[in-house]
């Protein structure tokens, strides 16, 4: 936009400069006409007052003309500086606009408490599901082992309690053989005092 700012203010200022060379070029072409159309009197020159007033109203009016395209121009270069400024203005706007579109594409809010960026809530993402998994790893590992301790212990369990009823049924065994051979001596006993 500087480099067409640049420009217009170049163009501008080579047709000021181009106009003033004509018109310089037409007044003193006049000038000329009336020092040439004029009269001499010893060394001096006698020039029409018509002429000279003719060639002041001319140079003037070329004055006049020439002020009011600088009055112009600085006024269109005003116009045109200003639109300049409004358009950097909405230009830096845009750009704001564009860069908090961007960040907020490229923002995850956390829990609704703070901003970060997809690939850093990407990483505490996996980050968790890492942890997740050696969390999930180790309880799976350490009830795989209770388990298998349990059954250990259910199956000594098992053998105890199988074992205490071979023990109860001999002791029972026992207990009756001994309460048959008790009865049987007390019958014998109970014979001989009989008899």
């Amino acid at each position: 936009m500087n480099k067409d700012h640049f420009k217009t203010a170049f163009l501008l200022s080579a047709f000021l400069f181009f106009g003033f060379y004509v018109q310089a070029q037409s007044i003193n072409d006049q000038f000329k006409q009336v020092v040439e159309g004029s009269n001499n009197y010893q060394e001096y020159k006698v020039i029409k007052q018509s002429h000279i007033n003719s060639l002041w109203k001319n140079t003037v009016d070329t004055l006049q003309r020439k002020e009011a395209k600088y009055a112009q121009i600085a006024t269109t270069l005003n116009e045109r500086e200003q639109a300049l400024k409004k358009q950097h203005s909405q230009l830096a706007e845009k750009e704001k606009s564009l860069q908090a579109s961007i960040n907020s594409a490229n923002e995850i809010t956390f829990l609704g408490l703070f901003s970060i960026e997809k690939g850093n809530y990407r990483m505490l993402m996996w980050g968790f599901i890492i942890v997740l998994a050696v969390i999930a790893t180790v309880l799976y590992f350490t009830a795989f082992a209770a388990r298998k301790e349990a059954r250990y212990r259910i199956k000594l369990f098992e053998d105890l309690q199988d074992e205490f009823k071979t023990y109860k049924t001999k002791a029972n065994d026992n207990e009756k053989k001994l309460a048959r051979a008790l009865q049987d001596e007390r019958n014998k006993l109970a014979e001989y005092n009989l008899l």
